[in-house]
């Protein structure tokens, strides 16, 4: 997809540009972090003599930038009427001619490493189910934990958030939720089947309740548009922050599940007696407190 370098995001004043990469469209039109999109123009004509029309749009929206950019394509120009607060008030407004338009920069080195981290996630899975077979002890659960991990690690979106691309990042996000409650589930069970209930096996579904209603929240979110043509507008309305909200759930579920399952893995590995069972706690568990341990301290927290 098009893209100018900026970052639009919405405020209570209106769409601001909260970054600017250097050297890209928007940085040599002179766009600054913390100035105001008031409209966009696809043909060189200013803004300012123009009403909201087919020639000019006002932009309330810091999701519609792209549909703008999308028209104007790689390459392409496009025109923007831009405010800027810290000039005086007679010179804050200009009109920002952006020309050579870039593309989203969505292969770097993090990215491919992350994907990397992704494939061999599914390697392990397939590995453990064509050495044990299906039928083994914890094999499926397994498979189906490094099949979410492989997604929510691998699926990467464009940033169209269209069409397939719009699915790539639902996908995504649904591995990213379903990841907690398979990896919890498996550190209760691991490596003895030992049962969180032992006399109603069934109540372990409780363990996917958060999860499946973070999927219902996240297949509202990604599919709106096309949800909202056979239900109630109403049903579906939610502000940006309900959005972020979201999104922050669903990361506070991730970690918590990751430190909860943790503390189990090493609790079994302590109480063990069973020289198996610790011996094959031990790689679980060093694996696990390596991987966790950074990512809560440094990150999550």
């Amino acid at each position: 997809p098009a893209w100018d370098g900026v970052t639009w995001i919405n405020t209570s004043q209106g769409v601001v540009a909260k970054t600017v990469e250097p050297g890209s469209a928007g940085a040599r039109a002179q766009v600054i972090p913390g100035d105001h999109l008031l409209a966009i123009s696809l043909i060189e004509q200013k803004c300012e003599e123009v009403t909201n029309g087919p020639k000019c749009e006002q932009i309330a929206d810091a999701r519609d930038v792209q549909i703008y950019l999308d028209q104007a394509r790689v390459n392409g120009e496009i025109h923007y009427l831009i405010e800027r607060p810290s000039y005086p008030i007679e010179s804050r407004t200009y009109y920002a001619d952006i020309d050579h338009l870039g593309t989203i920069p969505n292969w770097t080195a993090r990215d491919l490493y992350i994907n990397v981290i992704g494939v061999v996630y599914l390697l392990v899975g397939l590995f453990v189910i064509f050495k044990q077979g299906g039928r083994s002890p914890f094999v499926l659960h397994f498979a189906s934990l490094c099949l979410t991990a492989f997604v929510f690690h691998f699926y990467t979106p464009l940033g169209t958030y269209k069409d397939l691309d719009l699915v790539i990042a639902f996908l995504r996000n649904a591995g990213l939720i379903m990841f907690a409650p398979l990896f919890l589930h498996f550190s209760i069970i691991y490596p003895v089947r030992y049962h969180l209930f032992e006399e109603r096996r069934w109540h372990s579904v409780f363990l996917y309740v958060p999860a499946a209603l973070l999927l219902c929240v996240s297949t509202a979110i990604f599919f709106h548009d096309e949800l909202v043509k056979v239900l109630p507008h109403r049903l579906l309305d939610y502000s940006l922050n309900f959005g972020a909200g979201f999104y922050k759930a669903a990361f506070i579920q991730f970690s918590a599940a990751l430190v909860a399952s943790a503390i189990l893995l090493i609790r079994r590995f302590v109480i063990s007696k069973n020289t198996v069972a610790r011996q094959q706690l031990k790689w679980v568990v060093w694996g696990s407190a390596l991987a966790i341990g950074p990512f809560t301290v440094l990150y999550a927290t």
